[in-house]
């Protein structure tokens, strides 16, 4: 890729892909050894450049012919602005430059890739007609794939430019969904990749989507299943079957004063899956639809594409378990070659739903196509033995379900199961809490509006609390919390809003507020093996911060939350 002035290469290295500026590696050839960079015969064949790998024009005055590519390389001459030369062998990259390979009055040399620009087929046509192109195409071409990237993630989202702002085009539901590729763009600080969808110019988040070898494409055509006839659409969602809760689908949605991208911002829902109670009026505003809400303690206007309006089922599932997605649960028979039933039917339906059997396979018959198209689905769905046999375990996959009693409504992600006792509002001084929370003991957390548990442990604090997730679970637990992969991207993405918690230890439930990001390392990093680097800070009535040792107003109104909602209040 071409950016800031450098070539990057796109690498798979010990931590993972990704890119190494070109300056700060040298290519070799397999056996270890770096090849040489040799320039084209001096002498000019009869036709010097036949097109055949297109042809540019130089954008600058007096750019330099270097013998070879190279920018200490010696200089054959230099080539006039808005000179137009066919190529003359493919494009060299190197010392964080392309080349390109040329002639020049009968001299074979290389020009600088930020002195020329290539033409299009039809800036060729108009030149071999006798018209000079401009230095800059006034009508780009659509840029070409030149490769293609797979969704890592559920739920990525397509935007109409490189921003978390733009407008969304489309939101991909399946990971491992393959897109053509473009190029690369920096934007706001983020890696994005332009890719094609429904012939159409997007761009997405290059956190959430990997570029493919071309082994891995080829691998995946061959793993596609033989074309059918289009599925009949997901019928869309009945008005009565809606609930009046969303969830954002990004990180730092602003809740505004109205239905204006330059209304005045009341709150900002910093990570994902921040709930948002619907109040009924509907705008619409800047080419988008906006929903008034109560979100983040305040009423206010939110952009419909930074929402996902739950069904009811869905938001009884975020209700009872923390998961608008949880599986439901269920049993299934064995099905395999001979078996009939309304189960067969079942079965033949969702894998000509999803294209691996036609319509006409849907027979109530377990014949040997449906054992074919069985294969095919355990072989794309991937962790399953590929026999052709439907048991539980392809059944469950297919139907997204978990076998019963295997699911605990109500977890959403906890690793403990708490008491939550009358909250009291203790202040810190003049309180108890340090004395019942000693140093060294663990208590259990809860995250009031997620309602996710887990394990702290005290080592430190005198204004407040300072401890640790006791496990790897637990800062799994966290990291959901604030909706992201791990605790690292707490700190990377500086999610510092106060979260208002329960603290429950010896019997007793404490209102609170924790600020989970990562920080103190190494010093606060006593458990080794939890995931988390260095320590979090739990804060009550009047604790007091480290950097400027004064009550923080956030926490305070995070504590007084905490302690407002409580399950005995309600």
């Amino acid at each position: 890729a071409q950016q800031g002035g450098y070539t990057w290469y796109y690498v798979l290295a010990q931590p993972g892909y990704g890119y190494i500026r070109s300056d700060m590696v040298q290519l070799t050839d397999q056996s270890g050894e770096q090849p040489t960079v040799t320039a084209a015969p001096t002498a000019a064949p009869e036709q010097p450049g036949t097109g055949a790998y297109g042809y540019l024009m130089t954008t600058l005055d007096g750019v330099n012919l270097r013998k070879t590519a190279s920018s200490t390389a010696g200089i054959l001459g230099r080539v006039n602005k808005q000179t137009v030369l066919p190529l003359t062998g493919p494009i060299v990259s190197a010392g964080s430059y392309n080349w390109y390979p040329v002639f020049v009055n009968g001299q074979a040399g290389f020009l600088r890739g930020d002195c020329v620009r290539m033409l299009s087929a039809a800036e060729v046509l108009a030149w071999q007609n006798g018209t000079t192109p401009p230095i800059k195409p006034v009508t780009p071409e659509e840029p070409a794939s030149t490769g293609h990237v797979m969704t890592t993630e559920t739920s990525v989202n397509l935007r109409a430019s490189p921003s978390l702002d733009a407008k969304q085009v489309v939101q991909l539901p399946f990971k491992g969904t393959v897109l053509p590729y473009v190029t690369s763009v920096t934007s706001g600080g983020r890696l994005w990749y332009q890719v094609t969808y429904m012939n159409q110019p997007a761009y997405v988040l290059a956190a959430w989507v990997r570029i493919m070898t071309a082994q891995e494409y080829q691998e995946y055509l061959n793993n596609l299943p033989p074309p059918t006839a289009s599925p009949a659409p997901t019928a869309t969602p009945r008005p009565e079957d809606m609930s009046t809760l969303a969830l954002t689908v990004m990180d730092r949605v602003l809740v505004r004063a109205s239905a204006s991208s330059t209304a005045k911002t009341l709150t900002i829902l910093y990570r994902k899956d921040a709930t948002a109670r619907l109040l009924g009026p509907t705008a619409t505003a800047d080419n988008y639809r906006w929903y008034q809400v109560n979100a983040g303690g305040v009423n206010g206007w939110i952009r419909a594409d930074m929402l996902r309006i739950l069904t009811k089922d869905e938001a009884a599932k975020l209700e009872g378990s923390g998961d608008p997605d949880a599986p439901d649960e269920a049993s299934y028979p064995t099905l395999r070659l001979g078996s009939t039933g309304t189960e067969v039917t079942r079965l033949q339906t969702e894998l000509s739903r999803l294209g691996f059997l036609p319509a006409t396979g849907i027979t109530g018959n377990y014949t040997s196509d449906t054992v074919d198209a069985v294969k095919s689905y355990q072989r794309s769905a991937g962790g399953l033995i590929v026999d052709g046999v439907a048991g539980a375990s392809t059944q469950h996959k297919l139907y997204n379900t978990v076998p019963e009693g295997t699911y605990t409504p109500g977890a959403g992600g906890s690793t403990v199961d708490p008491v939550i006792y009358p909250v009291e509002l203790v202040d810190w001084n003049t309180g108890e809490v340090e004395r019942v929370w000693g140093r060294g003991e663990t208590a259990i957390v809860t995250d009031v509006k997620t309602r996710i548990s887990f394990q702290v442990r005290r080592w430190a604090g005198g204004a407040h609390i300072d401890g640790e997730p006791l496990t790897a679970a637990d800062t799994a637990a966290l990291s959901k919390i604030y909706g992201v992969r791990n605790a690292q991207e707490i700190l990377e993405k500086n999610l510092y809003e106060r979260r208002p918690l329960w603290v429950t230890i010896h019997g007793r439930t404490f209102a609170a507020s924790l600020y989970g990001v990562p920080h103190n390392y190494p010093d606060g990093d006593t458990i080794r093996d939890n995931d988390f680097s260095g320590q979090l800070c739990v804060h009550f009535y009047n604790s007091r911060v480290h950097r400027t040792d004064t009550v923080d107003a956030a926490h305070m109104k995070a504590v007084q939350y905490a302690y407002d909602n409580a399950p005995s209040k309600k």
